[in-house]
């Protein structure tokens, strides 16, 4: 009778084989789906102040390609008092009061180089979907000489009726800038909030913007198609060979042990 053994040199090519086989074999890309990443942050601009940033966390290119930024504005709110003095002569009517903030990207204005666009960027002004809450006076309001008027603001109330998207980028070298590690100060979210008054005016009135404050809230998305990975089955598969390998590998040494 012809005694058939299994060379271990054999045994270890049959492994190595069968691991490649397994590790080069692609994922699946109809499994894949676009993930979408969201981060939010609120800051206190000043009412006519140079420019306020806003930072975020850069996208971690470790979990897959980037495909798209978008920056959102979900919400203003505006607090404090606002003054407004007549003066010696002439009267004033108020009709209307908002706030206004504009978004730069990329700006010359601002220093920021142009990073993250390839050219200036304003998005225009916001937002005019909602109207300021004023707690002790009905417009419009007229003023009369030697007299002022204080307008008191609910801090509480969002300005905003839906979010607005203020930016939205895909082409290669813009999402460039906003991958990485750390803090991203991309110029997309730098912004300018005035506080502005509509009506027909008389005299030389002054306005007293000392007391008045702005809350911004944004959310920075990230549209990303997650890294493939090996399927579950994969990993299964290669224990199973691993295991096969390991009982074959005793068999022969107790074979030899035995005989």
């Amino acid at each position: 009778m012809i005694e058939h053994k299994n060379s271990p040199q054999l045994l270890r090519r049959l492994l190595i084989i069968s691991a490649l086989g397994i590790l080069s074999r692609p994922a699946k890309s109809e499994a894949v789906t676009l993930l979408t990443q969201v981060q939010t942050v609120s800051f206190n601009p000043t009412i006519y102040a140079d420019y306020n940033y806003g930072g975020f966390l850069k996208f971690d290119s470790k979990l897959g390609t980037l495909r798209a930024v978008t920056l959102k504005l979900n919400t203003v709110s505006l607090g404090g008092s606002f003054t407004f003095n007549q003066g010696s002569s002439g009267s004033s009517t108020l009709s209307a009061i908002y706030v206004d903030i504009l978004f730069y990207a990329a700006s010359n204005l601002n220093n920021t180089a142009h990073d993250g666009l390839i050219t200036d960027y304003d998005v225009g002004n916001l937002p005019r979907t909602g109207s300021v809450s004023i707690t002790n006076q009905t417009l419009p309001k007229t003023i009369a000489r030697r007299t002022s008027a204080i307008f008191n603001f609910d801090s509480s109330r969002n300005l905003l009726t839906d979010p607005v998207v203020v930016l939205n980028l895909s082409a290669t070298n813009d999402l460039a800038f906003y991958k990485g590690t750390g803090i991203s100060f991309a110029p997309a979210f730098t912004s300018i909030t005035q506080f502005l008054t509509l009506g027909s005016y008389g005299g030389t009135p002054t306005r007293d913007y000392s007391k008045l404050t702005a809350t911004v809230g944004m959310s920075l998305i990230y549209d990303y198609i997650p890294a493939a990975i090996p399927e579950p089955s994969y990993y299964g598969l290669a224990l199973s060979i691993a295991a096969w390998g390991i009982s074959l590998r005793r068999r022969n040494a107790k074979d030899k042990c035995c005989s």
